[in-house]
């Protein structure tokens, strides 16, 4: 009797997690910080700035089926090599929070 075929595991190619990133940086119409950006990217509608802002019609959500830190480490990754920039968002005086803007990588993604 045969031994049944093997059935390889499907490993899913991650060398383009950070393009996904930066296109999801570029598409969202205003800066967003690491929580919401990778809310964002899993499709996650339990964060309220998705709904308030209608994020979840835009073509890049839900684009990444990896865990929240793992986005969180290509964000880090893209800032260190200066692919993007943390800084404050002047738009809430209230709350000083720390929104990631594309550098002058922008209009080339």
């Amino acid at each position: 009797m045969k031994n049944p075929p093997e059935i390889k595991e499907f490993k899913r190619e991650r060398t383009r997690d950070h393009i996904k990133v930066l296109k999801a940086i570029y598409e969202i119409p205003f800066p967003i910080g690491k929580n919401l950006l990778a809310d964002f990217l899993v499709g996650d509608y339990k964060n309220d700035s998705i709904i308030n802002n209608s994020l979840d019609n835009l073509k890049s959500f839900g684009s990444l089926e990896i865990e929240k830190e793992e986005i969180k480490s290509i964000i880090d990754n893209l800032i260190i090599n200066n692919l993007i920039t943390q800084r404050n968002s002047d738009a809430n005086h209230l709350r000083r929070k720390k929104c990631l803007i594309i550098s002058s990588f922008k209009n080339q993604i």
